[in-house]
């Protein structure tokens, strides 16, 4: 069975978490209100190909608890969705919660994935790390090994933020690749 790809906007208040295997306590949890799709506009010329935006997507992740295989081949094959290009996300909340008081929380009017494996987010970008807030036009969200929990560089006009993977057990050959 085939699934047809315009009944994405038939989701409504969607709401799911994935579960350490292991454990059982909750790995990533996400939400979003509706999945809108329209089909943009040059001038007069409006494209026949739809973009699908995720209106209003939460996101928590449980650093320590991300452990879950399922997980992590979930995320791979989502990477590989050649449709993936024409979704986006609108009014964006994600928060990594680790282990101590280093929780992270991003809020972005945008959000893409972009070929590369990272994550781009764009328009008013909020960074929040412990109680200290900063602003960006744009990030970009990386997942990378290395030994930290994050950091948060410039490069090359653009802000960065690494979320290393030894501070956790996710092993992840497309996520790694900025």
């Amino acid at each position: 069975m085939s699934a047809n790809i315009h009944r994405f906007s038939e989701f409504k208040n969607f709401n799911t978490t994935y579960y350490n295997s292991e454990t059982g306590k909750p790995a990533l949890s996400f939400y979003f209100k509706e999945i809108s799709k329209e089909s943009p506009k040059i001038g007069f010329f409006k494209f026949s190909i739809p973009f699908f935006y995720v209106e209003n997507l939460v996101v928590k992740i449980e650093m320590e608890n991300v452990k879950s295989d399922s997980l992590v081949k979930d995320i791979k094959e989502y990477h590989k969705k050649q449709a993936i290009r024409f979704l986006q996300a609108r009014n964006v909340k994600v928060q990594f919660n680790f282990k101590g008081e280093n929780d992270l929380f991003i809020s972005a009017n945008s959000m893409k994935l972009r070929n590369n494996g990272s994550y781009y987010f764009g328009g008013n970008v909020k960074i929040k790390i412990n109680n200290k807030i900063s602003e960006f036009s744009s990030l970009s969200l990386i997942f990378s090994k290395g030994n930290d929990l994050y950091s948060l560089i410039k490069e090359d006009e653009q802000t960065v933020l690494k979320i290393f993977e030894s501070s956790h057990s996710i092993q992840s050959e497309v996520l790694s690749k900025p």
